[in-house]
């Protein structure tokens, strides 16, 4: 549910189940639901507070762990001049095992020249306790880099490129601290159409910091891709 308050203000939320089904292991249907409110203080900025609780399911060992995540997240978005941004953020999660984690991240994009901006990126997120042998929680990952984005856009096609070239740094419980070079390039493609549809073709490439196997010891770094196939259609 989506609803506008007046004055720029729009709150949304929802609720709902999701069915998680564990091989060998019992099946469960956790509650879901989160509660957002956006505000626009100005004309060139936006806050946004929002709350959450789902499933931590994303792999097939947390399926089994049958863990709920309650989190809370803060987001400000400003746009001080033509072709800048500044965007910021955190917030705090807490899980049904007793553990909790921390997040935060901020970005700065300007203008360079038409459709190209560049800036610097950072962030930054860990866990309280660190849970060895059930699932990943570093007590600090952290990632710093340079970006850059181009946008063109001609009639009803458009093209965005963006990069990144930086560093991460992971810090593990019972290992020395871990950096390494960190690199992500990403495309896509878009047709419009009518009032509001569109049609987007996204694709991208990175590597990650070294991650952890389930007993705590650092396995190698790895690279990986992604694509995908959007479709907005406009009511």
């Amino acid at each position: 549910m989506i609803a506008a308050l007046g004055h720029g203000a729009v709150v949304r939320a929802g609720l709902g189940v999701r069915r998680v089904e564990p091989e060998a292991s019992p099946a469960h249907t956790p509650l879901t639901a989160q509660l957002g409110v956006g505000l626009r203080p100005g004309r060139y900025a936006a806050v946004n507070v929002a709350y959450s609780r789902t499933p931590f399911d994303e792999t097939a060992g947390l399926m089994r762990l049958d863990l709920v995540v309650d989190a809370v997240d803060l987001a400000l978005d400003v746009s001080p001049g033509p072709g800048w941004s500044i965007s910021a953020g955190g917030g705090g999660a807490w899980l049904s095992d007793s553990n909790s984690r921390y997040s935060a991240v901020g970005a700065v994009l300007g203008r360079v020249v038409r459709g190209l901006q560049i800036g610097p990126f950072a962030r930054i997120f860990g866990y309280r306790e660190s849970r060895v042998g059930l699932y990943f929680a570093p007590i600090r990952f952290s990632t710093i880099e340079g970006r850059a984005v181009y946008q063109w856009q001609r009639s009803r096609w458009g093209v965005r490129a963006d990069g990144g070239l930086g560093s991460q740094r992971l810090v593990l419980v019972g290992v020395a601290p871990q950096t390494q070079t960190e690199w992500h390039v990403g495309l896509s493609l878009s047709r419009g159409w009518g009032a509001n549809n569109e049609l987007t073709l996204v694709g991208s490439v990175t590597n990650s910091a070294a991650a952890t196997t389930t007993v705590g010891v650092p396995g190698a770094s790895f690279r990986y891709g992604t694509l995908g196939l959007t479709f907005r259609q406009g009511l």
